[in-house]
């Protein structure tokens, strides 16, 4: 009777095993990331500040060409009240 189970006995082992050490290194590996720093977080701070700045560059220069655009619409007002 074992003689027949034995192939099944030695394949489930095997899954047993293979399954043990998948796991194991699963674990080890989260371990060992869980107790080192993240490369995002150590740039994160600086991509922050460059993002303000940046942020604030763009908002001086939409303000500069609203400006520039309402400048524009005077002087083709002007020129249409020239014209008529």
């Amino acid at each position: 009777m074992i003689k027949i189970y034995k192939s099944q006995i030695k394949a489930y082992t095997t899954v047993l095993i293979a399954t043990m050490v998948l796991c194991a290194i699963f674990i080890l590996s989260a371990y060992n990331n869980a107790n080192s720093e993240q490369t995002y977080e150590m740039t994160d701070h600086q991509m922050t500040q460059q993002s303000n700045n940046s942020e604030q560059n763009n908002t001086k220069l939409e303000q500069k060409s609203e400006q520039s655009v309402r400048v524009c619409k005077i002087i083709i007002n002007l020129r249409s009240v020239k014209a008529i």
